[in-house]
């Protein structure tokens, strides 16, 4: 019902791989400020939300730039990998 209305209104579709990798290298970012996040005691009580922005918002700021720019340079590498897998598994 969906396909037929995007296609009566032509609105064209990508062709998405079932198994796509994400290839968003912000998830990568995340992945290291959760690490740095658990390294903090746990919060908890009233306030836990408001400790918990401020502890994201340092473990945030201390980021180290060169882990970002590490992960822009590898995305050229990193789709290649993709393209090679044909859109499937990766070591990514």
């Amino acid at each position: 019902m969906v396909t037929e209305h995007l296609e009566e209104v032509q609105i064209t579709q990508f062709v998405w791989p079932a198994r796509s990798p994400d290839m968003n290298p912000i998830e990568y970012v995340w992945d290291d400020v959760g690490k740095c996040l658990r390294r903090h005691v746990p919060i908890s009580g009233q306030d836990g939300s408001g400790q918990l922005r401020n502890i994201l918002v340092q473990e945030w700021d201390n980021l180290p730039q060169n882990v970002i720019q590490n992960l822009i340079q590898s995305m050229p590498r990193c789709l290649q990998v993709v393209i090679i897998a044909r859109g499937g598994n990766t070591s990514y």
